[in-house]
């Protein structure tokens, strides 16, 4: 679900003027990277992992400035990890089985 939204938004914005060369899957998997970062730094056991994850949502605000098209698909990933690391822990299982 991360990989698909994240490829679709990535690339409506990108054909509405700010990158429109190129079309490829880097974009999808730039947001499951944005949302694996940012549900461990909410969620995560080693905090220096935690801390050091927290620079991916960085990048993306810095690839936001470049109009650079990966950044909506990593600040996707990081909006969808971020719902997913703030679900209730028993509500996880009804919410994938849905």
């Amino acid at each position: 679900m991360v990989f698909l939204v994240s490829g679709v938004a990535a690339h409506v914005v990108s054909t509405g003027g700010w990158s429109v060369h190129g079309g490829g899957d880097s974009v999808g998997i730039h947001g499951l990277v944005g949302a694996l970062a940012t549900s461990y730094a909410l969620s995560g056991r080693q905090r220096p992992l935690r801390l050091l994850s927290v620079l991916v949502p960085a990048a993306g605000a810095v690839l936001c400035v470049m109009e650079n098209n990966h950044d909506i698909g990593l600040l996707t990933g990081v909006v969808l990890g971020a719902a997913f690391a703030l679900v209730p822990e028993g509500s996880r299982e009804q919410t994938v089985a849905v």
